[in-house]
């Protein structure tokens, strides 16, 4: 994972392992896990594999969904 840098705004921009397609993540990650990420194409985005977390959420509910984020993202789906 690798948050990429960005000019302003409250959207952290990170680039994560793409073991599936990002809007087919995002997807589960909003109907399993309850966690909203856009996809980076979202945001006109060229590259494959960023998402846009909002850094507007209270600190434990953001580290919550970093870390549902982080553990559905880190490995290939079985």
């Amino acid at each position: 994972f690798r948050v990429l840098a960005c000019h302003g705004g409250w959207t952290a921009l990170v680039e994560a392992p793409r073991f599936e397609a990002e809007e087919d993540a995002a997807l589960a990650l909003v109907e399993k896990d309850g966690v909203r990420v856009h996809p980076g194409h979202f945001f006109d985005l060229e590259r494959e594999g960023v998402y846009a977390l909002s850094l507007i959420l209270e600190g434990g509910r953001f580290d919550r969904g970093v870390e549902l984020f982080r553990r559905r993202l880190a490995e290939p789906l079985p």
